[in-house]
């Protein structure tokens, strides 16, 4: 899937935030496509280690949580929302 199409006000659909937590933090995109909305996330934590994947979303309810499986690197971060214009994700986001 490639959302949104090229060409298309992206920054109208996505939003971005933060995470944190004791002994790391994280970071997540959002982008909504009405009723669904796509989470890509990256987060690292004191005692658990690291996550990444992408939850999707339906109507404010979960329905899917896929895992990244093999080692990830991530350029998430508030450095990366700032350059690309992307403003903050109002609502929270909890990880799967």
């Amino acid at each position: 899937m490639t959302f949104p199409p090229m060409g298309a006000g992206w920054r109208e659909v996505t939003r971005a935030g933060t995470l944190m937590f004791s002994g790391g933090g994280g970071a997540f995109i959002v982008f909504d496509k009405r009723p669904y909305r796509y989470v890509v996330y990256s987060a690292i934590g004191q005692g658990w280690g690291s996550k990444a994947g992408v939850v999707v979303e339906r109507s404010g309810k979960r329905v899917a949580s896929l895992n990244c499986t093999a080692d990830t690197r991530s350029e998430l971060g508030p450095a990366l929302f700032s350059a690309a214009g992307i403003r903050p994700f109002e609502g929270g986001f909890e990880l799967p």
